[in-house]
């Protein structure tokens, strides 16, 4: 895997965690984590499962992060969240990869 360099993930692209019912906003991806805002807290350690989905892909890139840092934006009611993926076997690497280099 190379090295992490974060991105953003627009429309048509969507990201979906399981635990967070509405779509976080000002999401960004790297080969190692993934980084959005969300309207509440989320736990240290917590896992989320997450499904990347777009139209370009048949089904989509699912994959687990945990929670390593969630931050209060200061007068704006949000907080950035920042997660990195774990037990990604060498195939779901590639395909997220490949994913970035496509974005």
């Amino acid at each position: 895997m190379q090295a992490s360099l974060y991105r953003p993930v627009l429309p048509p692209v969507s990201i979906q965690f399981e635990i967070i019912p509405l779509p976080p906003k000002h999401k960004e991806i790297s080969t190692r984590g993934i980084s959005f805002q969300n309207d509440s807290e989320i736990e240290l350690g917590t896992t989320l499962n997450v499904s990347i989905k777009t139209i370009s892909i048949t089904g989509s890139i699912d994959f687990s992060a945990k929670v390593l840092k969630c931050v209060p934006v200061p007068n704006k009611g949000y907080f950035e969240i920042y997660a990195n993926f774990f037990d990604l076997e060498h195939d779901k690497e590639d395909e997220i990869l490949d994913f970035l280099e496509n974005i």
